[in-house]
């Protein structure tokens, strides 16, 4: 902080000696030659003291834009049109350049056009193999239920087979036997009452119709009474031959349905891997219909490419093709570069502690008395081991006058240090050399040459020609000379 104490004394300029005048210039050999005269003239005099001066490293660095790079095409094919030129500000997803996409339209319109042949085949395969696997289902199905029927058709001709080869047993001629005494007695019954109703009917104690029915139920009675016979004289005898063989050919057919029924399940067995197939067919197909798309896919993006679009907003930095040239994949059409500017400064290990993540930062830009208050957004974690310096990304505002590629010096503070500080209103610069007017013992002004260091708000750090007590004017030079006697102005006089 500047705690530096002024005195006002007005002062009575008067005639000097020539030799104290002579005496005055050639204690100053370096002082340029400036008219020397005497006068009257009231300064304001600050005396030098030590004061508390950050310390500051300067890392030098180039400015260079957020995002670089360098636009080229991703299929072969002639430029068509370039619409932008060095210099062209663009937002993100502009056309840049536009290349001859005829053969890439073609190629869109074949894998179009193979796309809707392979849904087509899948989709035909899926209908067919879904109607397949329901005849197969019901083929199946029916072929096993045939199977069953004739295997109880063979069993039950079997059994009959086995049946009459036994022959009639006891129990089967008993009953028989009282099957035709049965019969006998219902036959004799129907003939008593028939006898009885025909002489009722004649006398006219009846109708006709009461006959009829008696008539009937007799032939009934007659007809069971002949069966039952039959069935005693088929028990008495035994199975006939002719039955026997008529029961082996039944079952000889029998077993041939069996048979036949197992081809028919075999065969229907067979529709479900026929299913099977149809069904790898339509997975098959339905690959080839997803890889078709794939094409599709390659060939909308390879036309797509044939404009070749801005990256991100920014500015065309170099224009490399022109209208009528191959572009070939990898090789460079255009030079862009968009978002903020930053300068990238290398730092030594002992400076990157004093660097913070959204630390503020004096940049001035080589050449220029700009400066610019930058901020630190990127420090490197891991540094060059030759050198062992870091790099420190500082972030600038937007200016007109940032470009990359410009040389810039960031003042990174690194701590403080005594040092003289002065109003920067004290000092002159001539023929780039700095220079103040001291105010001697004597009251008498000395031009005095120094040299500048940092810039502290309204004051400037002297790193050589001055010493502590040294009264320096920082009031307006107007009309003061070298070897001037002067006077304080009123409250700094001693």
């Amino acid at each position: 902080m500047k705690t530096a104490v002024t005195f006002w004394k007005p002062v009575v300029l008067a005639a000097l000696p020539l030799g104290m005048f002579l005496s005055g210039c050639a204690a100053s050999p370096s002082t340029p030659s400036l008219p020397q005269n005497q006068g009257v003239a009231t300064v304001d005099v600050q005396a030098v003291h030590l004061q508390a001066v950050p310390s500051f490293y300067r890392a030098a660095g180039t400015i260079a834009a957020q995002f670089q790079t360098t636009v080229s095409a991703e299929v072969s094919a002639k430029v068509t049109a370039v619409y932008v030129h060095a210099g062209s500000i663009v937002t993100k997803g502009q056309p840049l350049i536009e290349l001859n996409g005829a053969t890439y339209q073609s190629n869109l319109q074949a894998a179009s056009a193979a796309v809707q042949s392979a849904k087509a085949n899948h989709q035909s395969l899926v209908a067919t193999a879904a109607m397949q696997a329901a005849q197969s289902k019901a083929g199946v199905l029916a072929a096993e239920s045939g199977v069953l029927q004739a295997r109880a058709a063979l069993a039950s001709s079997q059994a009959k087979l086995n049946l009459d080869r036994e022959g009639p047993r006891q129990q089967e001629r008993v009953q028989a036997k009282l099957n035709v005494q049965k019969a006998l007695a219902a036959l004799n019954l129907a003939t008593i009452n028939k006898n009885r109703i025909s002489s009722l009917v004649q006398s006219g104690a009846l109708p006709r119709e009461r006959l009829d029915q008696a008539q009937t139920a007799y032939q009934a009675a007659l007809d069971d009474y002949n069966n039952a016979l039959q069935s005693e004289s088929i028990v008495k005898d035994g199975t006939r031959k002719q039955q026997l063989d008529a029961d082996i050919a039944q079952v000889q057919q029998a077993e041939a349905a069996v048979k036949q029924a197992q081809a028919n399940l075999r065969s229907a067995q067979a529709g479900v891997t026929q299913v099977a197939v149809t069904q790898a067919q339509a997975e098959a197909a339905q690959a080839q219909a997803r890889q078709s798309q794939a094409e599709e896919g390659s060939a909308r993006i390879a036309l797509g490419d044939t404009v070749i679009r801005a990256p991100f907003s920014g500015i065309i930095t170099q224009k490399l093709v022109n209208v009528g040239t191959l572009a070939t994949p990898g090789t460079p059409l255009l030079q862009i570069e968009g978002g903020i500017y930053r300068l990238q400064a290398t730092v030594p290990e002992s400076v990157k502690a004093d660097c913070r993540l959204r630390q503020t930062v004096p940049v001035q830009l080589a050449g220029t008395n700009r400066q610019f208050d930058g901020v630190v957004s990127e420090i490197a974690s891991a540094g060059d081991p030759s050198t062992h310096t870091f790099t420190v990304k500082i972030d600038l505002p937007l200016s007109p006058q940032l470009a990359s590629g410009l040389f810039g010096e960031a003042s990174i503070q690194t701590g403080s240090r005594q040092s003289i500080l002065i109003p920067q209103n004290a000092t002159w610069t001539t023929q780039g050399l700095h220079y103040v007017y001291v105010v001697n013992s004597n009251k008498i002004l000395r031009l005095r040459l120094v040299s500048l260091g940092d810039q502290a708000g309204s004051e400037v750090e002297v790193t050589s020609g001055l010493s502590i007590g040294d009264e320096v004017v920082v009031s307006n030079h107007d009309g003061l000379k070298d070897a001037m006697s002067v006077s304080l102005s009123e409250g700094q006089a001693q």
